[in-house]
């Protein structure tokens, strides 16, 4: 594992390293010096050898923020603030998380807007719904606690168009018909020319 405060396109630029050769199937590292009320960035390989053989895992998008002592309040987000991308037409859900502070929180969108379709829940802090529409959006978040304390993120999401669907250029009627005389190459001798023609028109 490997990770560092700001974010790197190549995981090995991250400033702090730390390896196990436990052979587990669930990972548990401990990580010490972190600073309080930090974001950090990290990547993880796992790598599993057998018989000269080896299989390798990556991920290397995922990050975590330290509680802060007192009355500070932050808000956990994506690296660059971006967001898991969507899609027209698929339901989506991307809980938010706040850190510090006092619950209960109270979340809302301060500027900007959500795609369409989509919502953020005030209490539970889930960004959810269907989207309607493609594009960039970008939109800043606000969580306050009990005692009034305030954290703000700016987010972004991508939602993308739905899958282009392939389709015959024949009208569906067309399209049946023709199927079926050229799956059946037989009927082409004995259906006399014309009433294919008709079939067709």
């Amino acid at each position: 594992m490997s990770y560092d405060t700001v974010w790197h396109d190549n995981p090995a630029d991250h400033a702090h390293d730390i390896e196990s050769d436990s052979l587990v199937l669930i990972h548990s590292l401990n990580l010490s010096g972190l600073s309080s009320g930090t974001s950090y960035y990290f990547a993880v390989k796992s790598v599993f050898t057998d018989n000269g053989n080896s299989l390798t895992a990556v991920e290397d998008n995922c990050f975590f923020t330290t509680l802060t002592p007192g009355t500070n309040i932050t808000i956990s987000s994506p690296p660059n603030g971006k967001l898991p991308s969507g899609e027209i037409g698929v339901a989506y859900s991307h809980a938010m998380a706040a850190f510090g502070g006092t619950p209960a929180y109270t979340w809302w969108v301060l500027s900007g807007a959500l795609p369409s379709g989509f919502s953020l829940g005030a209490s539970a802090g889930v960004i959810s719904g269907t989207p309607t529409e493609a594009g960039m959006f970008r939109f800043t978040v606000q969580v306050k606690d009990k005692a009034g304390a305030t954290a703000t993120e700016v987010l972004r999401i991508k939602i993308s168009a739905e899958p282009d669907v392939c389709s015959d250029s024949l009208p569906n009627s067309e399209a049946s018909v023709w199927q079926v005389l050229t799956q059946v190459p037989e009927l082409l001798v004995s259906i006399p020319g014309s009433l294919i023609s008709g079939l067709l028109t």
